[in-house]
C-alpha cells in the first residue's frame, strides 16, 4: 500500500521443515480438543492426518515433505489457523496484511504499529513450533516497490527484433550478461530463470537461438537451479529443427556432475543426467563412476537407464553396488525403496523382497511409477536427430534457419509432477 509509511517483510524459517505433525490437530480443533483425545484412537480429522504423516516418514514427527501438493495444504490448514489468531489480537491485519504461503507483508502507519505485527506474528507462530526468518524479517519505512529492482531492470530491455539476426543475437548475449550480474548482486532471487524465460518468448532464427543456447549453458554454472528450464528450451529446440551444439551440452552437462556428485547435489546431477538422456547424449566413464557413488535414489536410477542404454564414454561403472542396495532385504522399507521398487519394475534387479511384500506387489500390479524414464532416446541418436517436444516450426527456406514458436505443452520431468514450463510472470 503505497499510502503506508512502513513496511513489514518477514517469512518463517524453514516453514515445511518445522512443522509439527501433531500441531495440525491443533489447528483443525484446538490444543484442549487434540490433548484430550490423544492415545483415544480419536476419529478427528486433524488426528488421522497427523497419523498419516507420520506413518509416510517412519513415525517423525517434525517435517512435512517439500514438494508435493499435499504439503502446501498442510501448511496452509496451521497458516491459515494462525491468520485468524492474528485477526483477533489485531484486526486491522484483514485489511493491511498480504500472505503468501510462508511471506508475508503488513502496512503500517507507525513504527510502533509494525512492532506491534512483528511481535503478533512471532508469538502466533511459537504456538504452533514455527519462528520468524531473521534473515528476511525487516521494517521498511517509505513506499515500497511493488517488484523486485532486477526484475524491472530486465523487464525493461529491448531486444532489436525487427533488425538482422545477428543484432538481435548480441542483444541476447548482452541481456544475460546484465541478468549474470544482477543474479551476482541478487544471490537468492530467481535473476537466471526470470532472464531465460524472458528470451524463451521471443521469435528466434538460428544466429539468435546459438546466442540463447550458449548463454543458458552459462547459466547452468551460475545457477543450476535453472538446468529444469534449459531442459525445456534444449527439448524444443531439437525437435525444431534447430542445431544444438551437443559437444557443448554433453561437455557443460559432464562437468556439473563431476562437481556436484561428491557433494549428494541430488537435484543438480538428476536433471543433467535427464538432459543427457532426452538428446542421447552421453555421460564419461570417469563422472559415470562418481555418480555411482551418491546416495541419492534418482540419480541413481537415471544412470543405470543411461548404462542399459550404453549412454557410457569408455569403461561402463560398477552396478553391483547399486544392485545390492536395491536387493537388500531392508530396501521395501528404508530410504532406498525408490531405487529397489523402480528397478525391480523395470525388471533391472530381482526384487524378490518387494514380490514378496503384498503392498509393494498391490503397487506393481496396479502399474503405479514413480520413475519416468526419458521416451525419446531409446538409444543414443546422431548430432542431428530431433528429439519429440513441444516445438513448432515455421520453415524459413530450411529448418535451422525456421522460426522457433512458443508451446504451452511442457518438458518431461525426472519424476511423475516435476514438469512446468516457466513465464516470465513466475517470479
Amino acid at each position: 500500500m503505497w499510502r503506508s509509511r512502513f513496511t513489514v517483510r518477514a517469512d518463517i524459517s524453514d516453514c515445511y521443515g518445522s512443522i509439527y505433525t501433531h500441531s495440525l490437530e491443533w489447528a483443525l480443533h484446538g490444543k484442549a480438543v487434540a490433548k484430550a483425545s490423544a492415545g483415544k484412537n480419536s476419529k478427528l480429522l486433524g488426528t488421522k492426518l497427523d497419523l498419516a504423516l507420520r506413518n509416510g516418514q517412519d513415525g517423525q514427527t517434525k517435517g512435512i515433505p517439500v514438494g508435493p501438493d499435499s504439503s502446501l495444504l498442510l501448511a496452509e490448514i496451521i497458516l491459515c489457523s494462525v491468520d485468524a489468531v492474528m485477526q483477533m489480537g489485531m484486526p486491522q491485519v484483514a485489511e493491511s496484511a498480504i500472505r503468501l504461503m510462508d511471506d508475508m507483508e503488513f502496512f503500517a502507519q507507525t513504527r510502533a504499529e509494525a512492532e506491534d505485527f512483528l511481535t503478533l506474528w512471532d508469538t502466533s507462530l511459537h504456538a504452533y513450533g514455527l519462528a520468524l526468518n531473521p534473515r528476511k524479517t525487516e521494517i521498511v519505512e517509505g513506499p515500497v516497490a511493488h517488484d523486485f529492482p532486477w526484475r524491472v531492470d530486465l523487464s525493461q530491455f529491448i531486444f532489436r527484433t525487427s533488425s538482422s539476426a545477428r543484432m538481435l543475437a548480441n542483444d541476447i548475449r548482452s541481456f544475460f550478461a546484465r541478468a549474470f550480474g544482477l543474479a551476482r548482486q541478487n544471490p537468492d532471487d530467481a535473476v537466471i530463470s526470470y532472464a531465460i524465460a524472458r528470451v524463451s518468448t521471443l521469435d528466434l532464427e538460428s544466429a539468435g537461438w546459438l546466442a540463447f543456447e550458449e548463454s543458458m549453458l552459462a547459466a547452468v554454472t551460475v545457477d543450476p537451479s535453472c538446468l529444469r528450464f534449459v531442459s525445456y528450451e534444449l527439448s524444443r529446440a531439437k525437435t525444431g529443427g534447430m542445431t544444438t551444439n551437443n559437444e557443448l551440452i554433453e561437455k557443460t552437462l559432464n562437468q556439473l556432475c563431476s562437481y556436484h556428485a561428491p557433494f549428494e547435489h541430488g537435484s543438480e546431477v538428476a536433471w543433467s543426467l535427464h538432459i543427457l538422456i532426452n538428446l542421447g547424449l552421453k555421460l564419461d566413464s570417469r563422472t559415470a563412476r562418481l555418480v555411482a557413488q551418491m546416495q541419492d535414489n534418482c540419480c541413481l536410477l537415471l544412470l543405470v537407464d543411461m548404462v542399459k542404454r550404453g549412454s557410457i564414454f569408455g569403461r561402463r561403472p560398477d552396478l553391483d553396488p547399486i544392485l545390492q542396495r536395491a536387493e537388500d532385504a531392508h530396501t521395501p522399507h528404508s530410504e532406498d525403496w525408490l531405487l529397489g521398487y523402480e528397478m525391480w519394475r523395470k525388471g533391472w534387479s530381482g526384487g524378490n523382497n518387494f514380490q514378496s511384500d503384498p503392498q509393494w506387489r498391490e503397487l506393481y500390479n496396479a502399474k503405479v511409477a514413480f520413475y519416468d524414464s526419458p521416451s525419446n532416446a531409446a538409444s543414443p541418436v546422431s548430432q542431428q536427430t530431433s528429439v519429440k517436444t513441444p516445438w513448432n516450426l515455421t520453415s524459413a527456406g530450411n529448418s535451422s534457419a525456421g522460426r522457433l514458436l512458443k508451446s504451452s505443452a511442457s518438458n518431461a520431468a525426472v519424476l511423475r509432477g516435476n514438469s512446468g514450463r516457466l513465464s516470465p510472470n513466475s517470479y
